[in-house]
């Protein structure tokens, strides 16, 4: 299983556009086949700062989702939204505890 963990900081005039194009992929990403979970978690101790959580089946579903046209759109419609650069964590997990 493959896990991914983007840290994202929204510009807070920006914020509610975000969120809809956020709630967007999500809805169609975990309807993708290999997705196992796909949240996006808000940081209660500073604003606008956020953590998509991924879980993927393996390697192949997460390059398939990366190829998706909601994928695509996301990234294009939500660049000039964020306050710093994305920052991404890949994790290959062998199994649950």
């Amino acid at each position: 299983m493959i896990v991914l963990h983007a840290f994202i900081k929204v510009n807070p005039n920006q914020r509610q556009q975000y969120l809809e194009h956020a709630r967007d992929v999500m809805k169609h990403s975990k309807a993708e086949e290999g997705n196992n979970s796909y949240h996006l978690y808000e940081d209660t101790l500073e604003a606008n700062k956020f953590v998509m959580v991924e879980e993927w089946k393996d390697l192949a579903a997460l390059e398939f989702h990366f190829k998706t046209a909601h994928y695509a759109d996301f990234k294009i419609a939500t660049k000039d939204m964020l306050a710093d650069e994305v920052r991404v964590e890949r994790y290959d997990v062998k199994g649950k505890l």
